[in-house]
C-alpha cells in the first residue's frame, strides 16, 4: 500500500500500482470525518463476536 498525496487536494491510495481509493482532502481546522460504508463490512463481522452484557455488571465493581 502506498498513500499519496497530490497538489490538488486528493489523497490516493495504491495497491501495487493501482489506485485503489481517493478522497478530498479537507482543511485541518473541519476535523476528520468518516463514510459508513467504510466501515459497514467491519462491524457487521465483529459485532456478532463481541460480548454484550447489561451495565448492571459494571456497576456492581463501583
Amino acid at each position: 500500500m502506498a498513500i499519496r498525496i497530490g497538489l490538488d487536494g486528493l489523497l490516493r491510495i495504491y495497491q501495487a500500482e493501482t489506485m485503489v481509493a481517493s478522497h478530498t482532502m479537507k482543511d485541518r481546522q473541519e476535523g476528520w470525518s468518516t463514510l459508513a460504508e467504510h466501515r459497514s463490512d467491519m462491524w457487521r463481522n465483529t459485532l456478532p463476536q463481541v460480548e454484550q452484557r447489561a451495565l448492571a455488571v459494571y456497576e456492581e465493581v463501583l
